[in-house]
């Protein structure tokens, strides 16, 4: 469903990315991409934050409306080792 994809991704840029830039990287629809983010964050393995409080590059960010940009939790790392 795209998870796997989307996990990839955070695994390999290892910051933060909003939902626009993990569809692109994935070749997932924006939808497919924003549901599955949506049940990793339900299950704890995604965290959420508003993006112009975390990402730093501000060319980044298209728009002035309130976007949120998405990481894999720090913990979730450790887990898997």
């Amino acid at each position: 469903m795209g998870q796997a994809e989307i996990k990839d991704v955070l695994e390999k840029t290892k910051k933060w990315m909003l939902s626009r830039e993990i569809a692109e990287l994935a070749g997932l629809s924006l939808g497919s991409v924003q549901a599955g983010l949506s049940r990793m964050i339900k299950f704890g393995e995604v965290e959420s934050r508003p993006a112009r409080d975390v990402i730093l590059d501000k060319t980044r960010l298209k728009s002035l409306c309130p976007a949120m940009a998405y990481k894999l939790r720090e913990d979730y790392y450790e887990e898997e080792n």
